[in-house]
């Protein structure tokens, strides 16, 4: 499996190396903010980029100057801050997996406490998703499969293609949903 990030997030280590260990406190702000926005990013220190690394993303972002989202052709996705968003290409190369994972729960009684564990996990389903995700040039979607833990099989999920974009809803899911993109051979 291999990443399908669109913006790349370069971790400051030539600024740590320095002794500027702020600029790791930014760094993380900025990874926070990426999180809540369902953006799909990876992280790369910033010794390690190269122009043929940098040309693999939509958008390159420095922790250590200001830093705007360019209104770049992204996938959007619409959830509740509770949920987080990731991609990936399996070595098949023939899908695109977008994974999605709800924190949301029923916090423990008792104040700065863990819960006792498993029997006590209490989590909220999510709802209402909306996806609207980018697809790599020249591709063509098959199908959209929806697989959850709670469901022995996966579901077929209705989706649109619009202007190279694949969109659907996810439907109901707990704690974790992969939306399989399947794409044509």
């Amino acid at each position: 499996n291999r990443s399908h990030a669109e913006v790349l997030l370069l971790y400051p280590r030539s600024k740590v190396h320095e002794g500027d260990v702020a600029a790791v406190d930014a760094f993380k702000k900025f990874a926070r903010k990426l999180l809540d926005e369902h953006v799909l990013f990876d992280i790369l220190p910033d010794d390690r980029l190269t122009s043929a690394k940098q040309a693999e993303y939509l958008q390159v972002l420095d922790a250590t100057k200001p830093i705007e989202l360019k209104s770049i052709q992204s996938s959007t996705f619409k959830a509740p801050a509770t949920v987080r968003v990731s991609a990936n290409r399996p070595a098949s190369g023939i899908e695109i997996d977008l994974h999605f994972v709800n924190y949301n729960r029923e916090e423990p009684k008792a104040k700065r406490s863990a819960g006792g564990g498993i029997k006590d996990e209490k989590p909220i389903a999510v709802e209402g998703v909306t996806v609207d995700f980018v697809l790599p040039k020249g591709a063509k979607v098959a199908k959209v499969r929806l697989l959850t833990p709670e469901n022995a099989e996966a579901v077929v999920v209705e989706h649109t293609i619009k202007d190279g974009r694949v969109q659907f809803a996810v439907p109901k899911f707990l704690v974790y949903a992969v939306a399989r993109v399947e794409l044509e051979k």
